[in-house]
């Protein structure tokens, strides 16, 4: 009897616990008011008409709505329904930039976490996952996945008794395409195309519902867009009230993780080895270069590892590249400090400079000791932070608190432990870079110098509010009239960047006739480039055809995908360029998926008749897997080491 009462006792606990969430929020068949929340992702949600269905919910009565720019749990748990329609992008708040160190939100957890927890969920369009960052996961494959588009319109309600379908006309119309859903054993087809193919299908995962919608509410032809019409208002209403009719659960997002996101990710691996299988055949890539990133940067960023200011060290990297078949190593000579003794400045630091040490000197000599080819990379726009004063690149938002008195010169880029943006359009700024160039190859002899983060601090549209940059700025204006005043900084600033780079790379081949010129620009789908960076006349432009195995550069399509359009982009802005693809794992991957990646890369250059088919893998210290012994992942040095030929199952 004592042991039952327990038991009782302990499920009562639990379901306190784990129940509703401590506001009295209940739903909207009680009289409650339901918590609506629409994602405005920014310019789409202006573009593709996801505004108007935000509107269509605004003054209804039992509803209350608002928009939200984030996928952060917080954000979602407030809301009974959360409407995502249309988008391929993220929102800025929600995005990841490895190349700025940005962390985003993890929205396939997030999102997942949230209907888990009974929340409901409203899907339309490319967010259901056919097209942009949505399709790198399929979220609810229980429910439906999004197949392909179709331009035909025109639905069929073959479920009228269900509430979504609710006083909805047996045959409709709508806008623009619609999405083909297949669904999953956990959906209910509500509504079909004329060939019978399923357009709406709404079913419940764990404790909370979802529903998919095809055809893209709020856009129309050509842009033209306008209030909802009021079949898509009524579909909608709908939608929304069903989704959210569940009781609310604080579930964990370990929880999740152990539970929901297990299931869904195994769907989602079945599809990678799916993707690998059409790939499998291709044959094994050959290339001319392969070059592999040593940052000696590293160093900064995590000073207790054991750094590359030991020749023991030095030497034991280069033997692994080389064994790994490697033919050209990048050495970061100077990022936001210096990597090598140099009297150009006694204010920046010198990091693994002690006693006369060099560590691009010395992995410099041994590297051509093992018969490898030298790239040293610069950050041109990058200073130490010892030199705080030197003509900082200074923001909108540093500008406006400068000039308020709410921060200070020396506050800027404080919070960076190892280096400080610097104004890339100052004379001096450039004057210096041309000083570190002109020193490199005369000490080193390189046979490429390599260009990173030649762009400003908040990428490349926004220029530097400094004095010198406003000024310049404004003589640019008035010197072109014909620009519009909100594009000026941008254009400003593509002018600024490119007259540099030229600049550059005439001073360093005067230098030296046979050295190789190189940049990276930034590839993520999550914050593109501009296409006037590839108007770089440098003989290389590296960018990311493969990063993430979860994410926007996810899918080995993907991978395809990008070779061919940044090819192409290159080759429009400078003829005499060329793509280097960069291959990275910055997530454990397979040694297939890695092989794999490499063979696309391969293919696509040998089917294009790229004249010297060059790589790069991004980078060594990826590859690490014990930090304390500087041992690397055995599965992705295999991967690699098949990809450049080379004897397989090696031990490092």
């Amino acid at each position: 009897m004592y042991l039952k009462k327990t038991v009782v006792f302990l499920m009562a606990v639990l379901l306190t616990l784990t129940t509703v969430f401590s506001r009295d929020k209940q739903h909207f068949g009680n009289g409650k008011i339901l918590q609506v929340a629409v994602y405005n992702n920014g310019k789409q949600f202006k573009q593709f008409g996801i505004k108007y269905a935000y509107q269509a919910l605004l003054n209804t009565p039992g509803i209350k709505v608002e928009t939200i720019d984030n996928l952060k749990r917080d954000t979602l748990r407030k809301y009974d329904t959360v409407v995502i329609l249309t988008v391929t992008k993220l929102a800025k708040k929600d995005k990841s930039d490895a190349d700025r160190r940005v962390k985003g939100t993890d929205w396939i957890k997030t999102v997942s976490n949230y209907v888990d927890s009974g929340g409901g969920l409203v899907l339309g369009h490319n967010a259901i996952g056919y097209k942009g960052v949505f399709s790198s996961y399929k979220l609810f494959p229980m429910i439906g996945v999004s197949k392909k588009r179709n331009l035909k319109k025109g639905y069929d309600v073959t479920n009228a008794n269900h509430p979504v379908m609710a006083g909805m006309p047996r045959h409709f119309s709508h806008e623009y395409d619609h999405m083909e859903i297949i669904p999953g054993k956990n959906g209910k087809v509500l509504a079909t195309d004329k060939l019978g193919r399923s357009m709406i299908v709404a079913g419940e995962v764990s404790r909370g519902r979802v529903v998919q919608i095809g055809f893209p509410m709020g856009i129309y032809w050509k842009d033209k867009t306008g209030s909802l019409p009021k079949v898509d208002k009524l579909l909608l209403l709908n939608a929304v009230k069903w989704a959210g009719a569940k009781p609310r659960y604080d579930i964990s997002l370990k929880a999740t993780a152990a539970g929901l996101l297990a299931t869904t990710g195994k769907y989602n691996r079945q599809l990678k080895y799916g993707d690998l299988a059409k790939y499998r055949n291709l044959p094994m890539p050959k290339f001319d270069e392969a070059m592999i990133w040593l940052p000696s940067y590293w160093v900064a960023q995590k000073p207790k590892m054991v750094g590359l200011n030991s020749p023991e060290v030095i030497d034991t990297i280069m033997d692994n590249c080389q064994r790994m078949g490697f033919t050209k190593v990048g050495i970061t000579a100077k990022a936001g400090i210096f990597y090598y003794p140099t009297k150009l400045t006694e204010i920046e630091e010198k990091r693994g400079c002690r006693k006369g040490f060099s560590p691009v000197g010395y992995m410099v000599k041994a590297a051509r000791k093992r018969g490898l080819k030298v790239a040293l990379i610069i950050f041109p726009f990058k200073s130490s932070r010892e030199w705080d004063k030197f003509m900082p690149n200074i923001t909108k938002k540093e500008y406006d608190k400068l000039n308020k008195g709410e921060m200070k010169l020396s506050d800027i880029d404080a919070k960076h432990k190892w280096s400080r943006g610097i104004c890339p359009d100052q004379p001096a700024v450039r004057a210096r870079a041309m000083a570190i160039s002109q020193e490199l190859i005369k000490k080193y002899q390189p046979d490429e110098l390599y260009l990173d983060y030649i762009r400003y601090k908040d990428g490349y549209h926004t220029s530097c509010y400094c004095d010198y940059s406003l000024k310049q700025k404004a003589a640019f204006a008035a010197e072109h009239p014909g620009i519009p005043q909100n594009k000026i900084a941008a254009k400003f600033a593509e002018e600024s960047i490119v007259s540099f780079v030229e600049q550059w790379n005439k001073f360093c081949k005067k230098l030296d006739p046979k050295l190789k010129t190189a940049c990276y620009t930034i590839s993520s789908p999550s914050y593109k480039a501009p296409k006037w960076v590839n108007r770089f006349k440098l003989d290389y432009h590296g960018k990311y055809v493969s990063r993430f195995t979860r994410g926007p550069e996810s899918s080995l399509e993907g991978t395809a995908n990008l070779m061919k359009n940044y090819s192409k982009w290159v080759k429009a802005g400078n003829s005499n360029g060329q793509l280097s693809p960069l291959v990275a794992t910055y997530n454990p991957k397979s040694a297939e998926r890695i092989l794999t990646e490499f063979k696309i890369v391969a293919d696509y250059q040998k089917k294009n008749n790229v004249k010297y088919r060059r790589v790069e893998f991004y980078d060594y210290p990826l590859l690490i897997k014990d930090k304390k012994r500087l041992t690397l992942d055995p599965e992705m040095v295999k991967g690699i080491t098949q990809a450049l030929e080379l004897t397989k199952n090696r031990k490092f």
